[in-house]
């Protein structure tokens, strides 16, 4: 492969409105078709190929989860801590944020994983943001369905309610407050595979 292709986001004020507004109001949002072919084509080549070197993450005390993760590569790198990402979070949270490298890994959901019900350290994941580069399910998926990421009313600790569902489609662009909102990953089901970039930024001050 050639050099790999220079970061970008294809959002136009428009998007940036709408994705302010879904993030003012649940916590969460998501565009999709969010970067150019040529950048999730190289992506997703990138976590292909560490994916062969992931390691098995199971936590079960501070937060119940079981996946694969691999580290970033140059390219996933490079895209995360390009300026244009840097000024889309920006102009959604109105903050400064800069990549948590320790925090930040591919991630690769398999029948039987999950994320559990949580919401993320603030001092290494103020915001969140998540790519998806490989998805996988049957035609007509189920009602239990893993491919999927649930968001919960911002700010409620007790009776937490379903605001907002983000199916998990290849190329959409999901960003939030993770350490804010509650927000979970059901358990996959038989035929249902992910991968994906994810990482976390902190306030740049």
């Amino acid at each position: 492969m050639k050099g790999a292709p220079k970061p970008s986001f294809l959002c136009g004020p428009t998007e940036v409105r709408r994705l302010l507004g879904d993030a003012e109001r649940f916590g969460f949002a998501s565009i999709d078709k969010a970067i150019d072919r040529e950048l999730l084509e190289a992506l997703r080549v990138e976590a292909a190929d560490h994916r062969r070197g992931a390691s098995r993450a199971i936590e079960t005390q501070m937060v119940a989860y079981r996946a694969c993760v691999a580290g970033l590569g140059k390219v996933a790198t490079s895209f995360l801590e390009c300026e244009s990402a840097k000024d889309l979070l920006h102009s959604v949270f109105k903050t400064r944020f800069v990549l948590t490298h320790e925090a930040s890994c591919f991630t690769y959901y398999e029948c039987g994983d999950f994320l559990g019900l949580h919401r993320d350290r603030e001092n290494e994941c103020a915001v969140t943001l998540i790519l998806y580069l490989d998805v996988r399910g049957p035609q007509i998926p189920t009602a239990h369905t893993g491919l999927q990421l649930r968001v919960y009313l911002p700010g409620a600790d007790e009776n937490l309610v379903v605001r907002l569902v983000i199916p998990s489609c290849i190329g959409t662009l999901v960003i939030g407050r993770g350490s804010e909102t509650w927000h979970e990953r059901p358990t996959l089901q038989k035929g249902e595979y992910l991968a994906a970039l994810t990482a976390c930024f902190r306030r740049a001050d």
